[in-house]
């Protein structure tokens, strides 16, 4: 294990290393092996349990301070997207905006990531020149400014607590042409110490009687590894059909290297480089083809606390074919979700799927455009 010692600006300005009000501080940093990583959060559970032998709620008596001078006793559950969840006795579940917070105390364990993609595992709690925070581990005291702190997350947590999910329910009916449309969007996804498993359903139903029925669905699984400095590798199955495309079938098999080029609490810019294997089969022709394809990828993802919970989430892949001569594909989606009431929310999405070379007499592009009522847990 080799040591090392990391310049920290710990700041009261906009954010680390602001040019106002700016403080170095020397923090003596000792990186762990992913064998050592591992031991330390069996050690913490381990510790954690030893009293009762089984898991149990833990007391509510984290702190937390905001800005204004308000002060709220609870049990801290996680930090994500800007939002610090805090649980309590008497006030149920509050989420308070991470830019309204001032420090932290609070003896849990918690696993805590920074912009670089750093991780740490400590307790939290307040410098003794109020400034920043300051994390206490096994191996060290980690120093951090306000703006580097991204994600905060229990180390004890039961895995069914780790869940994070929406589902989203859509319906349209005309009586002048009997139209009726339904759709469909659900979403889980299972946040671990290293890594995050996503798992997506989309479908809809088109029917009028001037037309004939149209049906779209599309299931995937992802799971993202994270690595050191903001680096992820992702492997990803998905299954799609879509009545508007012609295709009966597309089952795709995807992995790829990328990172996060922006990581702060609000947003999130990353890119993906891979490779994909897959087969379609279309109405009309016969069972297709292995083919292979180029993943080029890029998503941003925004969050906005402001009246009311906003998120913006964008994704665009490229994917030029690597078997079949000047064919390349596009997927586009695009999602502006906002909370309504507790955790009811309302979405708007834009999708698009273009096929350069689509089968002879086939569509070539499919553009929609959904207004749902969802859910969220």
């Amino acid at each position: 294990m080799r040591d090392a010692c990391r310049a920290d600006h710990v700041g009261t300005g906009t954010g680390v290393g602001d040019a106002t009000a700016r403080r170095r501080y020397h923090v003596c940093v000792y990186p762990l092996t992913a064998t050592g990583a591992r031991l330390r959060v069996v050690l913490l559970t381990a510790v954690a349990l030893l009293p009762s032998g089984v898991a149990t709620a833990r007391e509510k008596i984290d702190v937390v301070i905001l800005t204004n001078g308000d002060r709220v006793t609870g049990e801290i559950k996680q930090l994500d997207l800007g939002i610090l969840t805090i649980k309590t006795d008497h006030m149920g579940t509050i989420d308070i905006e991470w830019v309204a917070v001032d420090f932290v105390e609070s003896e849990q364990s918690f696993e805590i990531t920074d912009q670089d993609g750093d991780t740490y595992y400590g307790n939290l709690d307040r410098p003794s020149d109020g400034v920043g925070f300051q994390v206490l581990g096994f191996d060290g005291l980690y120093l951090l400014a306000h703006d580097q702190i991204v994600r905060i997350a229990q180390i004890e947590e039961a895995w069914w607590q780790r869940w994070r999910g929406f589902v989203d329910l859509g319906v349209v009916m005309a009586s002048a042409n009997r139209q009726r449309d339904f759709s469909l969007d659900a979403g889980a996804d299972y946040r671990h110490e290293k890594f995050v498993w996503r798992n997506s359903i989309s479908g809809s139903l088109n029917d009028r009687e001037d037309t004939d029925q149209t049906s779209r669905a599309d299931v995937a699984s992802t799971f993202q590894r994270m690595r050191p400095n903001r680096w992820f590798w992702v492997t990803q199955l998905q299954f799609t059909r879509n009545e508007e495309l012609d295709l009966s079938l597309r089952s795709s098999a995807t992995a790829g290297y990328g990172r996060f080029a922006v990581q702060t609490p609000r947003s999130q810019l990353s890119w993906l480089l891979g490779l994909s294997a897959l087969r379609e089969n279309y109405y009309g022709e016969e069972a297709g083809e292995w083919s292979s394809e180029l993943v080029l990828a890029g998503s941003y993802r925004l969050f906005v606390f402001e009246g009311r919970e906003t998120t913006l989430t964008t994704t665009l892949q490229i994917l030029p074919s690597l078997t079949v001569s000047g064919r390349y594909r596009i997927e586009f989606y695009s999602s502006f979700r906002r909370k309504l009431v507790r955790d009811f929310t309302i979405a708007f999405t834009l999708e698009e799927s273009y096929d350069s070379k689509p089968p002879e007499g086939s569509q070539s592009s499919d553009l929609r455009f959904r207004t749902t009522l969802g859910w969220s847990f």
